[in-house]
């Protein structure tokens, strides 16, 4: 090699790669974060029907499923009761009267305690449903989701490496 000539001049094919991987670092930068942009805006956009259903997906009887959903069909049951009550005095006298000597005893109308009941009974299962969404977001991704989940992830493996690469040129 002359004196005064630098490695770009030694070899022409190898100094434009290097040139255009100069030329396209920037563009390289901005296409990397605009691919974690997406990956982390496709990780923030899941519902919390999506964990559900991954959690569901991962095991169809996992206990806190089956108990979210019991306490909310024993919810519904107490507030159908609850309006049941009200209506009784329409269909049977006798059936009030028995409603009646009830409410005495308890010391609580019977449809006012169905609904704290029934109110109560909801407010766990709300908290049993978030302990679900929370344990569905450590299941595995559903079908489409890891298809989508994967494409994002490969476009940012790849671009991190470009990164990596053109990092290597210019000191190499």
């Amino acid at each position: 090699m002359l004196a005064g000539r630098g490695a770009l001049d030694a070899h022409p094919a190898r100094g434009r790669r290097m040139l255009r991987m100069l030329v396209e670092d920037e563009d390289i930068d901005r296409r990397l974060e605009e691919a974690r942009k997406r990956l982390e805006a496709f990780e923030d956009a899941v519902t919390d029907q999506r964990l559900l259903r991954r959690l569901e997906q991962e095991w169809a009887f996992h206990p806190l499923l089956l108990v979210y959903k019991s306490l909310f069909a024993v919810m519904a049951l107490g507030l159908t009761g609850c309006f049941a009550i009200l209506a009784t005095p329409m269909v049977s006298m006798q059936w009030a009267r028995t409603i009646a000597a009830f409410e005495v005893r308890a010391g609580w109308p019977a449809p006012a305690l169905l609904l704290f009941l029934s109110l109560c009974v909801g407010a766990v299962g709300y908290g049993i449903r978030y302990a679900a969404i929370l344990r569905g977001a450590r299941s595995p991704l559903l079908p489409d989701e890891l298809r989508e989940h994967q494409v994002l992830a490969s476009e940012l493996a790849h671009l991190t490496s470009r990164k990596r690469m053109a990092e290597r040129g210019v000191q190499g």
